[in-house]
């Protein structure tokens, strides 16, 4: 077929079991019913998805090539795609069109995660308020983002309305509004693209900052940004909870931390259920882990050796996951950070052996659907 691939044609081959079985409102990830407290929803799929999005490393190198030379590297196809998304711009783009596209993808084609920042421009920059979203102000985009979405033919896809809120706190330009106006704007956002717009397939997360949990509890904790009651009869409260966890090291002033310091803390017990682990186990829901990365143990003059630190890390990382019986993904990101800090998995033959262990795993050996 070639280049006269569409998406249309991406829809029939789902729906004929090509590319796998469209969702229904039964295998939709969450549990249509509230669920504080209760044990955790199932999800649609067999295990833990292993996503990723990886940073172009060379001039002129696309974010497909990135992702696809990343799935050579760990010698298998990703389960997970994370793509976000600015107010006012399109789902579809180059990326996304190839990894949906199995004439242009080697791989099998990923779930999608896509996440809609009430922001132009990027990095929270000129904010629109929330409240405006709710007021309808903003209903066109929300119906053009529904439009797109639809032509996914409901197969299986993770939203998340402006993943981590709490960093846009304030008035706009700068805030989009209060933890109210967020949870407010999440459950309008959601219910004109499911009820009104009709799209199937949708499981929704809330994605928060690492520093939102325990110990340190910043921004008011989980609680206050957690939309735990539905407004609307039509639109239940299945929502999963997620978080975006880095090992920055030195790089950030932060030292060195484990994979379990980040999602499940044992300092200060009192403030322990409040861990992103321990959290998503009292609100009933799977654990959705969209972000994370690691630096080497020497970056920004950190005192551990090079190589072994960082692959200890991704060692423990997976044997901590492999503990858990509600993880619904584990995504990570393949890029530079702060300073002299890089999370590739390859920045040291140790490393991207550590990380392709992982890759190859049982724990995830979930295909895309």
């Amino acid at each position: 077929m070639g280049e006269e691939w569409t998406r249309r044609t991406f829809i029939r081959r789902a729906g004929a079991g090509a590319l796998g079985v469209l969702a229904s409102p039964a295998m939709v990830t969450a549990a249509r019913a509230d669920s504080q407290g209760m044990p955790v929803t199932r999800s649609s799929f067999s295990g833990p998805l292993l996503g990723a999005f990886a940073e172009p490393t060379r001039p002129k190198e696309s974010y497909f090539t990135a992702i696809t030379e990343f799935e050579d590297s760990i010698g298998r196809g990703i389960a997970l795609y994370r793509s976000y998304r600015s107010w006012g711009q399109p789902i579809f783009n180059h990326t996304i069109d190839n990894l949906l596209n199995p004439d242009k993808n080697p791989y099998p084609v990923p779930v999608l995660y896509l996440t809609f920042h009430a922001f132009y421009g990027s990095k929270g920059q000129d904010c629109i308020a929330w409240s405006d979203i709710v007021a309808g102000v903003h209903d066109a985009q929300i119906d053009s983002w529904a439009q797109e979405l639809a032509q996914l033919g409901g197969r299986p896809t993770y939203i998340a309305f402006h993943h981590e809120p709490e960093n846009q706190l304030g008035t706009p330009p700068t805030g989009c509004g209060t933890p109210a106006d967020f949870q407010s704007a999440y459950w309008y956002v959601r219910r004109r693209i499911e009820v009104v717009g009709g799209v199937s397939g949708l499981t929704w997360v809330i994605t928060y900052m690492r520093d939102t949990f325990a110990p340190t509890l910043k921004h008011g904790g989980p609680e206050v940004w957690w939309p735990a009651t539905s407004p609307y009869p039509d639109v239940p409260n299945d929502h999963l909870p997620g978080v975006d966890v880095y090992n920055r090291n030195m790089c950030h002033d932060r030292g060195w931390r484990t994979f379990h310091d980040l999602v499940d803390p044992t300092l200060q017990p009192r403030k322990q259920p409040r861990t992103p682990y321990r959290f998503s186990l009292g609100v009933g829901r799977r654990l959705f882990i969209g972000e994370c990365g690691c630096v080497e143990g020497d970056a920004c003059f950190g005192t551990l050796p090079h190589g072994t630190a960082k692959a200890q890390w991704f060692q423990d990382a997976l044997a901590e996951m492999e503990g858990w019986t509600n993880l619904e993904a584990f995504s990570y990101s393949n890029v530079t950070g702060y300073g002299d800090g890089d999370y590739r998995i390859g920045t040291s033959p140790e490393s991207l052996a550590s990380f392709q262990a992982v890759a190859g795993s049982a724990y995830f050996s979930q295909a895309p659907p």
